[in-house]
């Protein structure tokens, strides 16, 4: 029963973590109108995975940062409860809505991952090293002496990280960030490219998705899923930067997206190569 409470404890510390540097207030001050919670998020999850990238080089005690992180994201939580209110109720309603679906999916899927604890070849083979690495408040420098420590580190910092601080301290807790980044993903492009289709619609959209793109085994210790919704995150974002005339904001976003891709999996690079080739064709002349 106590291994079960913290499962789903977990999600609340992600909700938390996640809720700082941008809220609707500081979008609203740059300039940024469309701020649904799921923008918010996943422009929460771009900055915090772009921190975790640098802190994954230096030499930082990962649970004092994680504390701070919490104590912050508290902060940023009961300001942005006690503001959001104040915005029309049809927009309450669509956000609570789809906040209420991400939750029960996040909690199924965390479920799933609880019950199925068996970490698939690759995971053995050389991810869970690097993340066992992460685990013991090692460092990028440290890796050199696992196997393929060439591979990109990102996902498995993640998953190091995460496991450290878990209450717990159980490895399939570093895992649990994989289902919600997926689900965070997914519903940013859903609550943005049919914010105004029917609820209903939307879930029957949402269930499309995951039919086609849901594969159980992917949790079981790999990255694919963190390359995934980088290039869907990036997508978006690209459609919203030549929809917005070349928002610096976007600007910003779409470069720190490119670098998680880098550090992800291999294969990022060819496909950053791709997505910066679009970029320069289709990008304003003073960022080329």
């Amino acid at each position: 029963m106590t291994e079960i409470f913290y499962i789903y404890f977990q999600l609340l510390i992600f909700l938390v973590i996640f809720q700082f540097p941008l809220n609707k207030s500081i979008l609203k001050k740059i300039g940024y109108i469309e701020n649904n919670y799921f923008n918010i998020l996943i422009y929460n999850i771009l900055i915090q995975s772009f921190t975790y990238l640098i802190i994954s080089f230096v030499n930082l005690d990962f649970q004092i940062y994680f504390y701070f992180q919490i104590f912050i994201g508290f902060i940023y939580l009961i300001f942005n409860f006690l503001n959001f209110f104040k915005d029309s109720k049809k927009i309450i309603f669509n956000d609570i809505s789809m906040i209420l679906i991400f939750l029960l999916f996040n909690l199924i899927l965390f479920t799933y991952v609880a019950l199925n604890l068996k970490l698939e070849w690759d995971a053995l083979a050389h991810w869970l090293q690097k993340a066992q690495v992460f685990y013991q408040n090692g460092v990028y420098a440290d890796i050199k002496n696992v196997s393929f420590s060439y591979y990109p580190h990102f996902g498995t910092f993640l998953w190091g990280f995460f496991w450290k601080n878990s209450f717990l301290q159980l490895e399939y807790f570093g895992r649990l960030i994989l289902p919600f980044l997926y689900l965070s993903g997914i519903l940013f492009c859903i609550s943005n490219l049919f914010k105004n289709k029917s609820y209903l619609l939307k879930i029957i959209i949402l269930l499309l998705i995951l039919r086609l793109s849901l594969d159980y085994y992917l949790f079981g210790g790999y990255q694919d899923y963190y390359l995934f919704v980088e290039l869907l995150i990036f997508s978006k974002i690209f459609y919203d930067y030549q929809k917005q005339k070349h928002s610096n904001f976007y600007f910003i976003l779409l470069l720190l997206n490119s670098v998680l891709i880098l550090w992800t999996k291999q294969e990022g690079f060819f496909y950053n190569i791709i997505l910066s080739l679009l970029f320069f064709v289709f990008c304003n002349k003073n960022y080329k």
